[in-house]
C-alpha cells in the first residue's frame, strides 16, 4: 500500500508535509501538496479533539505574484511593424536620462523609465485594437 502512495505522490510531483503525530504517536493525518507548506499542531478547535486525530494548522507558502502594469491600456497591441524608428531613435536620443539619478526610491525610478519608455511608444508605433 505504502508503494502506490509513493507512486501517486512522485507522479504528481507532491510531497507529504505533515509529521504531527497523535496521541499514539501515530500520524494518521496525512498533508499532501504540490505547494510548499508549513503544518504545525494547532491550539484551538472547534469541536474536542479527537486522540487520534489533533487539529492540525496547515499554512500554505504561495510565491508574491509578478507585477503586470495594469495602468497601461490593455485593449490595444503596439504594431512594431509601422513604427516610426527615426522619431524613436531621436526622442531616445534626446531624453534627459539622468534624471534617473535623481530618484531615490528605486519603484519611482522604474515607473519613470516605464513612462518614457511608453510615452515614445505612444508617439512613434501605431496601434491596433485586441480581437
Amino acid at each position: 500500500m505504502w508503494n502506490c502512495s509513493l507512486v501517486f505522490l512522485n507522479f504528481y510531483n507532491c510531497t507529504q508535509f505533515n509529521q504531527i503525530c497523535n496521541n499514539y504517536d501515530r500520524i494518521l493525518d496525512v498533508v499532501v501538496s504540490r505547494l510548499a507548506c508549513v503544518v504545525e499542531m494547532n491550539t484551538f478547535s472547534f469541536v474536542n479533539e479527537d486522540a487520534h486525530h489533533p487539529t492540525l494548522l496547515v499554512n500554505i507558502i504561495l510565491k508574491k505574484p509578478k507585477h503586470k502594469d495594469i495602468s497601461r491600456n490593455s485593449n490595444h497591441n503596439y504594431n512594431f511593424k509601422k513604427g516610426d524608428y527615426m522619431t524613436m531613435f531621436q526622442l531616445f536620443q534626446n531624453f534627459n536620462w539622468n534624471e534617473l539619478d535623481s530618484f531615490t526610491d528605486v519603484n519611482a525610478a522604474v515607473k519613470y523609465f516605464y513612462d518614457k519608455i511608453y510615452y515614445i511608444f505612444d508617439v512613434c508605433v501605431p496601434k491596433t485594437k485586441k480581437k
